[in-house]
């Protein structure tokens, strides 16, 4: 009867170990994979949309201006973080047909760790629709 017990206590022992080992490598794991996304491109992400969407409202997108836009991100962003705007215009008739684009920034990231914030846009001529834009916003760590 107890050489009954001494198996069963060694084979609750040993389950203990390996619930305990898997526990033990998805903690390592989980922690490893935090290292790699985390809250700082979340963070740019929302900085990006924010300073697009500020340029929308403002009428910086609207006015074609780059320089307008250029001075509006650099005012907008931190210094740690390089940027690259390209803005399309788009006339409809019978179709949408390219009108303009403007580029300002940096001219592309070297970083392989970028984000990206698109907003579109409509440019009213008194009650019509003027034109129609697709600004992208990409950011990175310098």
């Amino acid at each position: 009867m107890s050489e009954k017990k001494a198996f069963i206590f060694t084979l609750d022992a040993a389950f203990a170990v390996i619930v305990l080992s898997v526990f033990a490598a998805s903690l390592f794991f989980l922690a490893s994979q935090s290292h790699e996304g985390g809250a700082v491109p979340l963070a740019q992400k929302k900085q990006a949309g924010d300073a697009l969407a500020v340029l929308d409202m403002s009428g910086a997108l609207s006015s074609k201006n780059s320089s307008l836009m250029n001075s509006t991100l650099a005012s907008l962003l931190p210094p740690s973080l390089s940027y690259n705007l390209s803005v399309a215009y788009y006339n409809y008739s019978g179709g949408f047909v390219s009108v303009a684009n403007v580029s300002v920034g940096a001219t592309s990231p070297n970083q392989t760790q970028f984000v990206e914030a698109e907003r579109q846009f409509i440019i009213l001529n008194g009650s019509e629709i003027g034109n129609y834009g697709i600004a992208v916003l990409r950011v990175w760590q310098q």
